[in-house]
């Protein structure tokens, strides 16, 4: 039987993004041939080093075999899993030098970096792509407009450059993430709770975005069911679920209640300072004002609580909008606006977790492309720093200027009649986003042409990093604008939606063109 041209052109699309992904890992990583502590490519090799060496007991204890100021491992156990996974492959497939106990490390070859760097290519193959795919069929019944979608959110250069070059596996717990999204959108509560717990056992950033699922679950519970008995079943039924995942993965650490701590320890460590290096947040855009440097002047008790009651505060607008009126929409705009109120707001920030409310954005944006190319371009531009010392900055400007592109064609920028619904946009906001484009090639410039002075050698990095966190703080904003105003026609009927209206839908649709749901009919 020949393949339809449907098959065939999801195939070439695949092709396009796993290729993109190759060119991009032929340049360095983080740490390359820079000890002693090198840096990301080596945290990784180093837990497949422990995860295949020692028991699971001992993978977040210090020890004469685990020292964990060598890169202990600090992600959650379903992270360590698939590093003792990939350790076993490699000693099938003859790289048993990568993960030799102590002789091992700072360990780089051409075979084995070739290896790791397919071990990424693979996860996000099989998790991130998969799941890419998924949603871009449901989100749409056209097929243009299905690789359109796919191309919009395979092609970020942030997540790619992140992975696929300075050297992570976000694309497990964001794929993991974006299947819970699918499962969401398409009424399959259940294997939501699921994917996501599976996203947060494997990084516990993605707590970020765990108030939007949270708050849209429950607006269901609360909105299907007309009874107390029956929405404290759906809450039950959802819990069960969450509990019984956290339960599979976590099970080597149950044995007693040290080795669970140990654990929650490692990848809840308040000994840590407010941030490290430079962040686009609140904290350390801060800090550029004399009386302000908070990390220098309060103690980290005081701080860890000053981030956690800014952090609830900035929480709560989005959260509280969702649960008042749910709809598909909201519900990812809300994973925009928490994703942003974490990177913002809370404590010990990195700056690759803009990844996470970049994964709602992409998932809308075939609603509004303008918006989604602005703000992918701004999280890529908040990462040049970190990029640049990794050897990415032609990856990266490629990356970008290609991205750019790539979303003003028709294929992306088009959409059928019965798509043409948009998330709300003043014109003014379009002209601000052009301005924004033009500030950022101007700092390019000014990084290019001026040598920082010896007083101030990190200058480049501040001012990337505060000229970023301006941009946040207007898209946060932005994000909870948008669900307030609400994305639908003019005079049109708005349609709740929660993830327990009926039955899966193959296809759906985003607010003020899906269908009146069950909870609303009954009302």
């Amino acid at each position: 039987m020949e393949p339809s041209a449907d098959a065939l052109t999801l195939t070439l699309t695949i092709l396009l993004l796993l290729t993109a992904r190759a060119l991009i890992s032929l340049f360095g990583y983080s740490g390359e041939s820079s000890p002693p502590m090198y840096g990301d490519f080596e945290a990784q090799r180093h837990w497949m080093e422990i995860a295949v060496n020692l028991p699971p007991t001992s993978w977040y204890v210090n020890g004469p075999d685990n020292d964990l100021l060598y890169w202990g491992l600090d992600y959650p156990p379903l992270s360590a899993h698939l590093a003792w996974l990939l350790g076993c492959t490699a000693r099938i497939f003859g790289h048993a030098k990568l993960v030799a106990l102590h002789a091992s490390r700072g360990h780089e070859s051409p075979e084995t970096r070739a290896f790791m760097r397919h071990t990424v290519l693979a996860c996000d193959a099989l998790v991130f792509l998969t799941a890419a795919a998924a949603y871009s069929k449901a989100a749409t019944s056209s097929s243009t407009r299905r690789i359109a979608l796919l191309l919009q959110i395979s092609l970020v250069p942030a997540l790619l450059l992140v992975d696929h070059g300075h050297f992570q596996y976000n694309c497990v717990s964001l794929g993991l993430t974006l299947w819970a999204s699918h499962f969401c959108l398409t009424n399959r509560p259940l294997l939501c709770c699921a994917a996501f717990s599976l996203a947060l056992n494997f990084k516990q950033m993605c707590l970020y975005l765990a108030p939007a699922f949270f708050c849209h679950l429950l607006a269901g519970c609360i909105r299907r069911h007309d009874t107390l008995f029956a929405k404290a079943v759906a809450v039950l039924r959802l819990g069960s679920v969450v509990i019984a995942t956290f339960l599979v993965c976590w099970l080597p650490f149950l044995g007693s209640t040290a080795d669970a701590l140990a654990v929650i320890r490692r990848i809840f460590p308040v000994e840590r300072h407010l941030y490290e290096d430079k962040v686009a947040n609140i904290w350390c855009t801060l800090s550029l004002i004399p009386f302000l440097k908070l990390k220098q002047s309060l103690p980290i008790p005081t701080l860890v609580r000053l981030a956690l009651g800014t952090t609830l505060l900035a929480l709560l607008p989005p959260c509280a909008i969702l649960l008042y009126k749910p709809s598909r929409s909201r519900f990812l705009l809300c994973g925009i606006a928490c994703g942003l109120a974490f990177f913002l707001c809370s404590f010990q920030v990195h700056e690759k977790h803009i990844l996470l409310p970049l994964l709602p954005a992409s998932l809308l944006a075939h609603k509004q492309p303008t918006f989604f190319a602005w703000f992918a371009t701004i999280s890529a531009f908040s990462l040049y720093p970190l990029l640049k010392r990794d050897g990415l900055s032609l990856p990266y400007a490629i990356g970008q200027m290609g991205f750019l592109a790539l979303l003003r064609t028709p294929l992306l920028m088009g959409g059928t009649k019965e798509e043409s619904v948009a998330l709300p946009l003043p014109r003014l906001a379009s002209y601000a986003m052009g301005l924004s484009l033009v500030g950022m090639l101007a700092l390019h410039g000014l990084e290019l042409l001026v040598t920082p002075p010896a007083r101030y050698p990190d200058l480049h990095s501040v001012l990337f990093a505060a000229y970023s966190c301006g941009h946040f703080c207007a898209a946060y904003l932005a994000a909870i604008a948008v669900m307030v105003v609400g994305a639908r026609p003019r005079n049109a009927t708005v349609f709740l939606h929660t993830p327990m209206d009926g039955k899966m839908k193959r296809h759906f649709a985003f607010e003020g063109l899906e269908q009146e749901s069950s909870s609303e009919k009954r009302r």
